[in-house]
């Protein structure tokens, strides 16, 4: 009888394990931060906007940033992911246009792996400018 049973027992403890890893990894990465971002900015949650930003002492640039994300929100944006640069150890720039009725503004994250995880660069979010044409060449 065990002999019947063990593909479905594998194939269950196989399930298991990987919806787990699933699960674990949702809220890792450069990506995640960027959503973490978005979420506490629309729930007006400064203490998380804190924990998941890194900008220089003094700066208020993760509270203009929050403000833009939710007045964006509020206007009815829809993001829209275009392109990602990872070319940079450690540093991630996600290109995110924001979709409103008659008007699309973009934002390129500049997201960085701190010993703490992936968080938010807020001063160079800020000031983030592409190069023309194609492709993320930047000097922050």
């Amino acid at each position: 009888m065990t002999g019947r049973w063990a593909p479905f027992l594998a194939s269950a403890t196989l399930f298991v394990l990987v919806m787990g890893v699933f699960a674990l990894l949702r809220d890792y990465g450069p990506e995640a931060a960027v959503r973490r971002f978005h979420r506490a900015a629309v729930l007006s949650d400064w203490n998380e906007l804190e924990r998941i930003a890194v900008h220089a002492k003094g700066s208020a640039s993760a509270r203009e940033l929050a403000v833009l994300v939710r007045n964006y929100t509020t206007s009815g944006a829809q993001l829209a992911p275009r392109r990602v640069d990872r070319s940079r150890s450690g540093q991630v720039v996600a290109e995110i246009a924001y979709v409103m009725p008659g008007r699309v503004n973009t934002i390129f994250w500049v997201v960085r792996k701190e010993p703490e995880g992936w968080l938010i660069a807020t001063d160079d979010t800020l000031s983030f400018r592409p190069m023309p044409g194609f492709g993320f060449d930047w000097n922050p």
